[in-house]
């Protein structure tokens, strides 16, 4: 029986972290998403950023790549450790720090021309005042003319039509199904790993809670955060948001 410390994400994410790259399939996305960081550094002039939830890095690297000066933050120890080792492998120079998103505030960073949370990090934030208060701590992080790019699923779709399904991707022999369980207020985010080439095949269920954020209810924390300039996108292409599975928020402080 798992108990409460099995569901946080730190401890999750530290289970991940050596399977990430393949899940997420690292350098098909590196190759995919690299314009779209180009759109975004020009869009908004940047020359330095913060990645909070930064993963396994992938963000970090592509801003990084471009000659963009990145703060980098995850709360798992572990996933902080394969971020440095892909920024290594590329050859990227990134100030990688472990901590807690609710906590970015007291870590003394330099102000930046944007701060960056993609990757569905948002929805580990369980208390929508804790989430106030970080998008509070992002605006005070941002420099004049900053802004927030947000990223994650669209709880709205997902809620109206009980979208269990996540994804399932398979590489060689490991195959990773993430799914939901619907619960009262919450969701419990679960990963399946597979392993096919032991016989019988392992498999390894974990498991991390999630709180399903509505479009409707993240503005209205930006508004309060003091966020002024808020659009919605359904990618970090910047297509115009049509209830699609992604939901992209970029909020700017004019």
């Amino acid at each position: 029986m798992m108990n409460k410390n099995d569901f946080k994400p730190e401890k999750f994410y530290d289970n991940l972290a050596p399977q990430y790259n393949s899940m997420t399939r690292f350098a098909n996305r590196m190759e995919r998403e690299q314009e779209n960081i180009k759109k975004m550094i020009s869009k908004f002039h940047l020359q330095s950023a913060i990645d909070a939830a930064c993963g396994n890095g992938i963000h970090s690297i592509l801003l990084a790549q471009q000659g963009i000066k990145v703060t980098a933050i995850d709360i798992s120890e572990k996933m902080i450790t394969a971020a440095k080792s892909n920024a290594d492998n590329y050859g990227v120079n990134i100030h990688f720090i472990t901590s807690p998103m609710e906590k970015i505030d007291a870590l003394g960073l330099k102000k930046a021309d944007a701060v960056f949370c993609v990757g569905n990090s948002i929805p580990h934030i369980l208390d929508p005042t804790v989430l106030l208060h970080i998008f509070s701590s992002f605006y005070n992080l941002l420099r004049p003319n900053g802004a927030v790019v947000l990223q994650l699923l669209n709880y709205d779709r997902i809620l109206e039509n009980q979208e269990r399904i996540v994804n399932v991707q398979k590489k060689e022999n490991l195959e990773f199904i993430r799914f939901y369980d619907f619960l009262d207020n919450k969701i419990r985010f679960n990963l399946l790993t597979i392993d096919w080439a032991q016989q019988p095949a392992e498999n390894q269920l974990t498991s991390t809670m999630l709180y399903p954020y509505r479009k409707k209810e993240l503005l209205t924390l930006l508004n309060s955060a003091g966020f002024k300039n808020i659009n919605c996108y359904s990618d970090l292409k910047l297509a115009p948001f049509k209830n699609e599975k992604d939901l992209v928020i970029i909020a700017a402080l004019q």
